[in-house]
């Protein structure tokens, strides 16, 4: 099969010198997501994810994180790497969210195949398992892909959680509420996703009606802000999930604050150095390794690793990486 992504990045190069006199650049940045799109395969799909687990961390007894969740999204890195055009995909928020509305129904499919043949990229969820966390868009919730997602799950016992990016939400509320809808019918959670601590301070997003709400982690919030904490109090800290937490701070903010759910990669630092701890073959790996091999939703992803098992585990020994 020909190079698809060697003759999109020569298209991308050469998009300032064809565009017609009067398009905009945004005619032009459209024209190469088109491309992208097309040049993506649906059979290929997975090679463009990755899963992160979330935990909760707790204050007593012996397991001090226990993993909730794995979260199932497109690599950024993996989708601008597979087209050679870096930049091109995020340059126009628009455009990038035209984007993963049409690639959201290859990764249902491919979410589902996997959930309906326990394939090594959403391992531990079949059976009542961790929670499985998708991010999709208002268009693909109303979607046919959501729905055979839905029966999927359904025959498994598999436990899903639907993320919808806050923005999106707002954005469009008559969809929104009806995608809401569909999830609650289909018997997901919803998560409120890409939550920033600046709109928290100027909405109300309870009134969208979310199990979950993911708070996107910044260093501004080691800034003492009362109002703010205010906030987190009113709407359940229990309720919320500090997504990427990167650093020991992260964690330590979110739970002076009676927060204890959290993602990032500070977490798959001490998920990864608590299997180390306990695997056999920890002399032949490293955290870096295991870390990445962790997050891999294909099994060329995980190749080097000799304790799949424990890679998949839903089970975490922190006790020397807490």
């Amino acid at each position: 099969m020909p190079d698809h992504f060697a003759e999109l990045s020569a298209f991308l190069d050469a998009i300032p010198t064809l565009a017609a006199p009067g398009t905009t650049e945004r005619d032009s940045g459209l024209a190469a997501v088109t491309a992208l799109f097309n040049a993506v395969e649906a059979r290929r799909i997975r090679e463009l994810l990755e899963r992160q687990t979330g935990v909760l961390v707790t204050l007593s007894g012996s397991e001090r994180v226990v993993p909730l969740f794995r979260e199932i999204r497109f690599s950024l890195a993996a989708l601008e790497a597979r087209a050679a055009a870096s930049g091109h995909v995020t340059a126009d928020p628009f455009l990038f969210r035209h984007l993963i509305a049409k690639l959201d129904i290859f990764m249902l499919a491919a979410t589902t195949g996997d959930i309906d043949h326990d394939r090594p990229m959403l391992a531990g969820v079949r059976g009542g398992g961790m929670f499985l966390h998708v991010n999709m868009s208002l268009e693909a919730v109303m979607s046919s892909a959501f729905d055979r997602l839905a029966e999927a799950a359904t025959r498994s016992s598999a436990r899903i959680s639907v993320e919808i990016a806050m923005i999106e939400a707002f954005a469009d509320a008559d969809l929104f509420f009806r995608a809401r809808e569909r999830v609650r019918q289909a018997g997901f959670r919803l998560v409120l996703d890409d939550v920033t601590h600046h709109a928290l301070l100027v909405t109300k997003p309870a009134t969208l009606g979310y199990d979950y709400l993911k708070l996107d982690w910044s260093r501004q919030l080691l800034q003492r802000n009362d109002t703010l904490d205010s906030v987190i109090q009113a709407i359940d800290p229990s309720k919320v999930i500090l997504q990427k937490a990167d650093t020991e701070d992260a964690v330590r903010w979110g739970l002076v604050r009676g927060v204890r759910r959290f993602q990032g990669r500070h977490i798959d630092a001490m998920l990864g150095a608590g299997r180390l701890a306990i695997c056999p073959a920890a002399a032949d790996c490293s955290l870096r390794k295991c870390i990445e091999r962790e997050g891999a939703a294909t099994q060329a992803g995980r190749i080097g690793c000799r304790n799949f098992p424990l890679l998949d585990s839903s089970v975490a020994n922190t006790s020397q990486a807490a």
